[in-house]
């Protein structure tokens, strides 16, 4: 990988400050929810401790109901800006652009950790949503994806990849195949340490077939020491929980080491 490869494409440049401008607005606002609800709590529990004697039953229930939904409201929101924060750090790691049959103009999609919406436009979408597995799976040409709607077919026209760091690009790439090489070996060089880490930008093919199988009630994931299957089973974790996130949440997750004789719920936050 020479210089020029890696040099990145100045409307991408251009875009990456676009969607960090929208990603800050939306970081202040959530800021200032977060403040505002705990401000609010305070006040709630401040009156009540102030005037608990002089309330009735129901008005007594009335204010702990309130400061309970204030409370949960608050972690929704401190989440929010949580996401929002590492969002900022890296938005996106790819783009595919599409063009669906019977149309003319390609769309375009930047595809991240998380999706991000700003002022009901849709700007990065999740690495696991539907549209998002055209990345992993095909080459640029025909290309297809599981809609609600249905089978979705089209042409896939572009491919770029891109290393965001600290909200600063180190490179973009056009791929016309699946995980270039060059990036896959940066990558995989980049995160070889003891913590586990997101592997989404250097999701294989074959990979991205156990990540989203959804037919397999059981799956027994094999491979070589080193060869990624935890990665891999904590990445699949991840996918059912966006894709059934109305049915499973990441505390109904336990993972059942072979080295010891109890379970332990495994923290998915990294990965969800």
């Amino acid at each position: 990988m020479n210089n020029q490869d890696i040099i990145p494409f100045p409307d991408e440049l251009e875009h990456l400050d676009h969607i960090l401008k929208k990603i800050d607005a939306a970081l202040t606002k959530a800021k200032e929810d977060v403040l505002w609800l705990d401000q609010e709590y305070r006040e709630t529990k401040k009156y009540m401790a102030e005037y608990r004697n002089e309330m009735n039953s129901h008005e007594k229930l009335q204010h702990e109901q309130l400061l309970d939904q204030t409370d949960r409201t608050g972690v929704f929101a401190v989440e929010a800006r949580e996401k929002l924060e590492k969002l900022r750090e890296s938005p996106y790691f790819a783009r595919i652009d599409f063009v669906y049959d019977g149309e003319e103009e390609a769309e375009t999609y930047y595809i991240g950790r998380f999706g991000f919406s700003h002022d009901r436009e849709k700007l990065i979408y999740d690495w696991r949503s539907p549209i998002s597995g055209m990345f992993y799976d095909y080459d640029s040409g025909r290309a297809g994806f599981e809609a609600p709607t249905g089978w979705i077919e089209g042409e896939l026209t572009r491919k770029r990849q891109f290393k965001i760091r600290n909200s600063v690009m180190e490179y973009a790439i056009e791929s016309s195949t699946n995980v270039q090489d060059e990036v896959l070996q940066k990558e995989l060089a980049h995160t070889s340490d003891e913590k586990m880490k997101s592997i989404i930008s250097t999701i294989q093919r074959e990979q991205n077939v156990i990540i989203r199988n959804e037919k397999a009630n059981t799956l027994i994931i094999q491979g070589v020491a080193g060869s990624g299957k935890t990665s891999i089973a904590l990445h699949r974790i991840a996918f059912l929980l966006y894709r059934f996130k109305n049915q499973i949440t990441a505390e109904d997750v336990a993972i059942v080491s072979p080295n010891r004789v109890c379970c332990f719920e495994q923290k998915l936050s990294f990965y969800v």
